[in-house]
């Protein structure tokens, strides 16, 4: 009786054990198998020194610098900035190698798994000083795996996954820096843009280094203007997100890449620093270099089309701005024909000052949104001829006004031209814009169109008989 309560109280225990370590820490369990089956038990972050081979042939050294957990450096086969993503992508496949199985062999039989003395080697050092290497093998016969081994275990071969193999002998490439400018957006002071050799815009950010980020930009030449800041925000993004496909450590002649006559050059400057870009082109691909350096980037075409042809695209291009829920009532005028009508919004409904003038109020909430956000398609230059542009008078004229009659903006619109908009003019900005042609279907461009399209026809009584009778 006393060994079968033994043997009770045994099982018992041994049924809570398989419980807790079983059943409720199932991911516990999984990480300790993976634990054990791993070939090198190694912190990533204490990794300070690593060499590799090369899928193209040759090795790479790279070295941690730095405090900065990520400071990585190659220093063969080139001095380069190491690449955070892809010496992260080799320390991970490296503390992630797990052995699927394995098998004695012998020293002469190695070179059968391709684990011979001329096998492609991984050897890494930690902050400790602790050392060690790894050979990497061919592929298995099946299974998806390659063959491996440790060289402080020179007789055990172990059968490892083929994709983790391959990440250890990465691509030169993988393993650079592929940040073609090395930008910090928020010191940057001024972007000078240049196409085939014509000046497009220099802007630089006004206001003082501090908080500079939040700063705005003003276009100093060709012409001397505020800035689109969200356009050059975009530039300065694009340049600094700008990688890299391919380098040429040991270019030939610029001609060859386009680069004796680049069809772009930036300029840019933080203040304390400044850095050029030559873009060039050749049949379908596009390559850059900055000023100073021999090396030529193989970059992704995009860019050039990334880079503002136009002044233009540089200038500031908000014609006027209003919040659409400010606006408590309107005037729209005809000065040629001397009509002036007058709407208001009471209880969230607009309707016309003049009870017999029937208009849609869906056509005044129209109206109003468009007003929300006008941006510009081109800027009339020097004096414009504002008579000649349907401006003196002006076609018509369109005043909003928010509580207490307080005028919030006003625009007035010229004469329509085809490809190149309605000439504009708004009391936010003192000078003569163009818009887009399709603000004439939210905005009546003349009298014969707000009668046509804003005023609904009211029946007779005469016209309502007829009706009925029929």
């Amino acid at each position: 009786m006393r060994n079968t309560l033994i043997l009770v109280v045994l099982a018992l225990g041994l049924g809570s054990f398989v419980y807790l370590t079983e059943l409720r820490d199932p991911e516990g369990r999984e990480e300790a198998e993976r634990a054990a089956k791993r070939l090198v038990q190694i912190d990533e972050e204490s990794v300070s020194e690593i060499r590799l081979a090369l899928s193209g042939g040759g090795s790479a050294l790279l070295k941690r610098e730095g405090e900065e957990a990520d400071g990585w450096r190659l220093h063969e086969p080139v001095e380069y900035p190491g690449d955070e993503t892809g010496v992260g992508a080799v320390l991970v496949a490296l503390a992630d190698l797990e052995s699927q199985s394995d098998f004695e062999a012998s020293e002469e039989e190695l070179d059968r798994y391709g684990l011979g003395a001329e096998a492609a080697r991984v050897e890494a050092t930690s902050d400790s000083g602790e050392r060690f290497a790894l050979r990497l093998g061919e592929s298995t016969p099946l299974g998806g795996n390659a063959y491996a081994l440790l060289e402080s275990e020179p007789n055990q071969v172990h059968a490892v996954p083929a994709h983790r193999r391959r990440a250890l002998q990465p691509e030169l490439s993988a393993l650079r820096d592929k940040r073609v400018l090395m930008l910090e957006p928020e010191t940057l002071r001024g972007v000078q843009v240049e196409r085939a050799g014509r000046l497009i815009g220099i802007v630089e950010r006004s206001g003082g280094q501090e908080g500079a980020a939040e700063g705005v930009w003003r276009m100093v030449a060709p012409v001397e203007d505020r800035a689109d800041d969200a356009r050059v925000a975009r530039l300065v993004s694009d340049l600094n997100l700008l990688r890299a496909s391919d380098f040429i450590d040991q270019p030939e002649a610029p001609a060859t890449y386009g680069l004796e006559r680049p069809l772009v050059k930036l300029a840019l400057g933080t203040g304390d620093t400044a850095e050029s870009l030559l873009l060039g082109k050749v049949d379908a691909d596009v390559y850059a270099r900055r000023a100073g350096s021999d090396l030529v980037f193989e970059i992704p075409d995009r860019i050039l089309e990334q880079v503002p042809k136009t002044a233009f695209e540089l200038r500031y291009k908000q014609v006027l701005a209003v919040a659409g829920d400010t606006v408590r009532a309107l005037t729209i005028e005809f000065p040629e024909s001397q009509q002036s009508h007058r709407f208001q919004k009471l209880d969230d409904v607009w309707s016309a000052a003049d009870a017999e003038l029937r208009v849609d109020p869906d056509s005044i909430v129209e109206l109003v949104e468009a007003f929300e956000w006008i941006e510009a398609t081109g800027i009339e230059g020097g004096e414009p001829d504002l008579a000649a542009l349907g401006l003196n008078p002006p076609q018509v004229r369109i005043t909003l006004f928010g509580e207490e009659s307080a005028e919030l903006a006003r625009l007035e619109l010229g004469t329509l031209e085809l490809g190149r908009g309605i000439p504009a003019r708004a009391n936010q900005q003192a000078r003569v814009w163009r818009v887009i042609n399709d603000l004439g279907e939210d905005i009546p461009l003349n009298a014969e169109a707000f009668a046509n399209r804003w005023i609904e026809a009211v029946p007779s009584e005469e016209s309502g008989s007829d009706d009925l009778e029929q």
